[in-house]
């Protein structure tokens, strides 16, 4: 904590994940998937009045195959920027408001570039339904935007169900479901 109202965050992931190609009767059935994928994130939050909170994040992730084959369609490199507001409503509801653009970076061919962008705007609730669980509804829109000119922009509706919880000091366990544009419609 910067100070009773404000908190400072720096979050890192590094995983290596090793999934070797699979060969039936001497035919490559899949190329080797094995990658690596690094994410770091940092972030600041701050309570603006005694019942109301933002938050501000800047996400970076890598990922990149082993296999060179792979590799040319699949590496990807990713830079998120994201607010959000939470109001306390009641002693166990809350508001959210979030507001997030990232933009996803891909190998491109010489006439093909494979670039996009999505922003994110979602509204939803927050209920503590006990002291170590927490659940959430957000709706809200998703716009995709490519960077090929031959490609044209899209919009999509947005919603995610999620909840979580405490079991142990160190162990929480969550899920989510959730509908929207992510992934690129551009491919070598």
């Amino acid at each position: 904590s910067v100070s009773e109202r404000v908190r400072l965050r720096v979050y890192e992931m590094f995983r290596v994940q090793d999934d070797p190609a699979i060969e039936d009767g001497g035919t490559r059935v899949r190329g080797d998937q094995s990658h690596i994928r690094n994410v770091f994130e940092t972030g600041v939050n701050f309570d603006l009045m005694q019942y109301s909170n933002l938050d501000f994040l800047i996400r970076s992730m890598i990922k990149r195959y082993d296999d060179d084959d792979i590799a040319a369609t699949s590496d990807e490199d990713a830079l998120t920027g994201q607010l959000e507001h939470r109001h306390q409503l009641t002693r166990t509801l809350r508001s959210l408001a979030s507001g997030s653009m990232a933009l996803y970076s891909y190998e491109s061919t010489a006439t093909l570039d494979r670039d996009f962008t999505v922003a994110t705007g979602t509204l939803g609730l927050e209920n503590a339904f006990t002291a170590n669980t927490i659940g959430s509804l957000v709706a809200g829109v998703q716009a995709r935007d490519y960077a090929a000119d031959n490609l044209d922009a899209e919009e999509s509706p947005y919603v995610r169900l999620a909840i979580e919880s405490l079991i142990g000091e160190a162990f929480s366990l969550g899920g989510s479901l959730g509908s929207g544009v992510r992934d690129s419609d551009v491919y070598p």
